[in-house]
């Protein structure tokens, strides 16, 4: 999501928070196209002159997110077809094409660390502002100052109703995850919380 008025990039990372916070930016920008990373979106703007920022989230509470949502939503059949949250951790973690069908680099994207969503071409982070899922809207109000528009309480969006995403995990599960999101758990700092 970009706004050239009011100067700023949004990249929206999958299951963070990112829908409810386009729904409230998106009377603010000039272009909207959902889960665009921060390569594609330096295309359309002189990155330097913007503020950039997305927001991140524990990656075994966004993993387990990810999994009840495509179930809500029957993405790759996952509400037809019922598959344990194990079952689907394994095979995400085996990269089996067959069993996930990925057509396109976006469903790539989509399972990847949150970190490759905002690298640029060089590797490097390329954000002013990286707020966290677990602190959604003192974050996002952080935001709305830097921008300069008024502070605005966040929509729930997209919601996938669970318990806490520790009562859904095993030893295999918990390192599966642990492994698959490795850059992101070192660099964001994320434990698994009992």
């Amino acid at each position: 999501m970009i706004s050239h008025k009011h100067k700023f990039i949004f990249v929206h990372i999958n299951k963070t928070g990112g829908t409810s916070i386009e729904a409230l930016l998106k009377k603010y920008s000039n272009k909207f196209k959902q889960h665009q990373s921060i390569i594609d979106l330096n295309k359309e703007a002189s990155s330097n002159d913007y503020f950039k920022f997305t927001f991140v989230r524990n990656s075994w509470d966004r993993f387990l997110s990810l999994y009840k949502y495509r179930i809500k939503t029957n993405q790759t059949n996952l509400g037809k077809n019922s598959v344990s949250f194990k079952e689907w951790a394994n095979h995400i973690y085996n990269k089996n094409p067959n069993y996930y069908n990925i057509p396109n680099k976006m469903k790539l994207l989509m399972l990847s660390d949150q970190l490759d969503w905002i690298t640029d071409v060089t590797g490097s982070v390329d954000m002013d502002f990286i707020g966290r899922f677990e602190n959604l809207q003192e974050d996002f109000s952080t935001i709305c100052d830097r921008i300069g528009i008024p502070r605005q309480k966040l929509p729930h969006k997209n919601k996938s109703e669970h318990k806490h995403y520790t009562e859904y995990y095993d030893e295999e599960t918990k390192s599966i995850v642990a492994k698959k999101y490795a850059k992101d758990i070192e660099y964001f700092g994320y434990k698994f919380e009992e």
